[in-house]
């Protein structure tokens, strides 16, 4: 077991079991991680720095990529936010979206600094929440590639030199006024919105909320480089719709499918179908076996004895699917959740004790658990139908 120190914060807690609890936390080099705390919920046991809104230094043991807490001490607690319920929701929901564009293994540093900045300025009240939220969503699209092209125009692919600059938000572009007025569906932006949307999407993390807007009539933007909006920093150039790596796009939209489809797995798309179908063919053995007892002469029970063990050998086998495809089709979370207390059992023994513990199984489930927990319990249940199949006419017959 391997002792891991990592700095990060407490996005979400989910309790587990009576007395403990799993932190899901941002490390400050963008990596999303489960942290188990055990007996989290017990008084003299609960460690104030592993907790939501929590920057804090872990000590954790990691083992097959799981993660436990052994200590954590403050860096920065960010407690004053639930003082005031508007702030605290709106930290919630930054952190539902940081948790949604990170991963466990792709390291996204920008996405933390901006995260805990947005909260530093949520915290100390200098800022509206309407505007941290705002810059926050901007910064943090633009930073996993999906910034918008405010420097060209989207209609005819020409510069945008000078003001007014056109927006759309279902395009994702900006337009000239010559082009905005022929297509339509653009929307005029303020040349204070302008000159906060270029600087939100060009500046350094730590000054993307210090800005303020004006609606002062005649406003006018200052714009850099002379007044050319072509000339945002190739760094923000690099994340616009019209040049994010093909690589990037297909791996996002792949994923996406892939967990559409995954969410109510059906039978076909399960390893448990392999089970099913042998049982099946166990059934017409033993159908063959018994007309084989009624017609012929000299028939004894071996056969269906043996018909019988293989089915349950079955249910073993069913069994060691399920956890396959909850592996596959379940979220990382949850099935770290379900793994950590019912999936260190040998196989033989597994499938009995998760039958015993089938409310909290369950419980701990998602979406795609839940699907897949109903076609194991109905694969269970055909094979025990089957097995009562064999033994009944059997015993009539030979009886």
């Amino acid at each position: 077991m391997a002792e891991v120190k990592l700095r990060a914060l407490g996005l979400r807690e989910v309790d587990f079991g009576d007395f403990d609890r799993y932190l899901t936390a941002l490390t400050e080099d963008g990596r999303k991680v489960e942290i188990l705390c055990k007996n989290a919920r017990r008084g003299k046991k609960q460690n104030p720095a592993a907790r939501q809104f929590c920057y804090s230094e872990f000590i954790l043991s990691e083992r097959g990529g799981r993660y436990t807490l052994r200590e954590a001490d403050f860096v920065h607690s960010f407690f004053p936010l639930s003082q005031d319920i508007e702030r605290y929701a709106l930290a919630c929901y930054l952190a539902e979206v940081a948790a949604a564009l990170t991963t466990q293994d792709e390291d996204n540093p920008a996405i933390c600094r901006l995260l805990l900045h947005a909260l530093y300025a949520l915290e100390g009240k200098k800022r509206e929440p309407a505007l941290v939220k705002a810059a926050f969503e901007w910064r943090v699209m633009a930073e996993s590639g999906y910034a918008p092209d405010l420097s060209d125009c989207g209609v005819c692919g020409n510069m945008i030199e000078h003001p007014p600059v056109y927006f759309s938000v279902r395009a994702g572009t900006a337009a000239d006024e010559r082009c905005a007025r022929r297509v339509g569906g653009y929307v005029r932006l303020a040349d204070s919105t302008l000159r906060a949307l270029v600087h939100v999407l060009t500046c350094e993390a730590g000054k993307v909320y210090a800005f303020a807007l004006t609606n002062r009539p005649g406003a006018r933007a200052v714009l850099p480089h002379g007044g050319r909006l072509c000339a945002v920093p190739s760094r923000a150039r690099i994340r616009q719709f019209e040049v994010l790596s093909f690589r990037r796009i297909i791996t996002v939209t792949s994923f996406a499918m892939k967990r559409g489809n995954a969410m109510k797995p059906a039978i076909r798309q399960t390893a448990m179908r392999r089970s099913i179908y042998a049982q099946l063919a166990l059934d017409a053995a033993a159908v063959a076996v018994e007309l084989w007892f009624f017609w012929g002469d000299g028939a004894n029970f071996v056969p269906v004895l043996v018909l019988m063990l293989l089915s349950a050998a079955n249910i073993c086998w069913l069994g060691h699917h399920y956890w396959n495809d909850c592996k596959q089709f379940m979220t990382s979370e949850a099935y770290q959740r379900l793994a950590a207390r019912y999936f260190s059992y040998g196989s033989c023994g597994r499938w009995l004790w998760m039958l015993l513990q089938y409310r909290q199984i369950k419980a701990v489930s998602d979406e795609a658990g839940l699907a897949l927990l109903r076609i194991w319990m109905a694969g269970d249940i055909l094979i025990c139908m089957s097995m009562l199949g064999m033994y009944l006419p059997a015993e009539l017959i030979l009886g």
